[in-house]
């Protein structure tokens, strides 16, 4: 199913990536960087921003913010930028 999420978003797909995260939770599976750099990019690709927020929330709980996701970290700012949510203090 993690392998599925990546080919939705490449086939631009956003809603599935969701659908699939919400089946693999309701199965019992836990949050891993993979799944959630797959939903940080979904959320940023249809300017969710409230829901990727969310997802940020959830990747520092479980601790995924540390220097060896950098593309969880990449998918993050990019969300944010897409979504209109990165201040640049200018």
């Amino acid at each position: 199913k993690i392998v599925q999420q990546k080919g939705y978003l490449k086939s631009s797909k956003q809603t599935k990536v969701f659908e699939l995260f919400l089946e693999m939770r309701t199965a019992g599976f836990e949050l891993v960087p993979f799944t959630s750099e797959c939903l940080v990019r979904a959320c940023g690709n249809v300017s969710a921003g409230k829901e990727g927020k969310s997802v940020h929330g959830c990747c520092i709980k479980h601790n995924f913010m540390n220097s060896n996701y950098i593309y969880l970290q990449t998918s993050l700012v990019d969300m944010y930028l897409n979504c209109g949510l990165l201040d640049f203090g200018l």
